[in-house]
């Protein structure tokens, strides 16, 4: 009589295939990652754009209404901790406060305003102090200050382009 030898496999996945599965997670995660720093950067130039549209309207205000914009002829700036005397005569009166740099923003990233002796120009910028403007924020950006090409964006007069 013959005797008949079965072998049972037990259930399970082998080293290599668990070694694959974790390699595609960690492929997977690694783009995500990759992909939301992205989202981010957007993200924060996006706010950024908006806070200084803001505060651009604003000074056209003030020009429509006194035909000089507000006059500060050294550069003044404002970040997380300064306070909205940072241009001459806006608040309260065209808007209730100035908007704030992110609390994430480097110490020597700002706001900065500067207008032309009797306040015929004006620049309105958003500036890096070391290392330059995030990638985001140099692509495909109409408002890149002509004089500081790789460290501010903003908005300016005719006669403040120079400044």
């Amino acid at each position: 009589m013959k005797k008949h030898i079965t072998i049972t496999r037990k259930q399970g996945f082998t080293i290599v295939e668990l070694l694959i599965v974790i390699v595609v997670i960690g492929i997977l995660a690694a783009i995500t990652i990759v992909t939301f720093n992205g989202v981010q950067n957007n993200a924060k130039f996006a706010r950024e754009k908006a806070d200084m549209n803001a505060i651009n309207k604003v000074i056209l205000l003030y020009y429509a209404d006194n035909g000089f914009y507000p006059v500060k002829t050294s550069w003044s700036g404002w970040s997380q901790a300064l306070n909205d005397n940072f241009i001459p005569g806006i608040v309260p009166k065209y808007i209730s406060n100035t908007p704030q740099m992110p609390a994430t923003a480097d110490t020597n990233e700002s706001y900065l305003y500067r207008s032309t002796d009797g306040g015929t120009g004006y620049k309105l910028i958003r500036y890096s102090g070391t290392g330059g403007l995030p990638e985001a924020q140099l692509t495909n950006n109409a408002l890149i200050d002509p004089i500081r090409t790789t460290r501010a964006w903003g908005y300016w007069s005719q006669t403040g382009a120079s400044i």
